[in-house]
């Protein structure tokens, strides 16, 4: 299932991409994921926590960034993630680009998604809508992420 969604971060682009270009900073806005471990400059292991519907999710997931285009500010990410309670399996290879929209940025987010169990048992709309505002919330701690490494803008 391909997912996409874009938000305004209401910070300069050369802040969010030094946000974006650092995989921990980047993780650490992202809602209910926490790094646990380094594997090598591109790739770490984390815990995800995931609220769908009724159920909450626990996977413990690697995540690796398999590209980035400094100039065009793009990256993408490969995350393969296995639920903790052997409910199903999750992986996504998330496309992020970047571009000025006058003193924000834009950030658009193209997922190409495989689930499997429990979370897609929910269906297509409720994991788009837990998407969007997932974004929503990732889109919030990046600005606050940028601004406190950046000083205000």
């Amino acid at each position: 299932m391909e997912i996409t969604n874009t938000a305004r971060i209401e910070a300069p682009l050369d802040r969010v991409w030094s946000v974006l270009r650092d995989i921990p900073r980047t993780a650490r806005c992202l809602p209910g994921v926490t790094l646990e471990e380094r594997i090598d400059e591109e790739s770490y292991k984390a815990a995800v926590t995931l609220k769908v519907g009724p159920v909450a999710l626990n996977y413990r997931a690697t995540i690796r960034r398999t590209a980035v285009d400094e100039a065009a500010h793009t990256a993408v990410l490969d995350v393969q993630a296995t639920d903790t309670k052997g409910r199903g399996n999750a992986a996504a290879t998330m496309h992020l680009s970047l571009v000025p929209d006058g003193d924000a940025t834009t950030i658009s987010v193209t997922a190409d998604t495989r689930i499997s169990g429990v979370l897609a048992q929910f269906g297509g709309s409720m994991i788009g809508a837990v998407a969007g505002r997932q974004l929503a919330q990732f889109a919030a701690n990046v600005r606050a992420e940028a601004m406190r490494a950046g000083g205000a803008a």
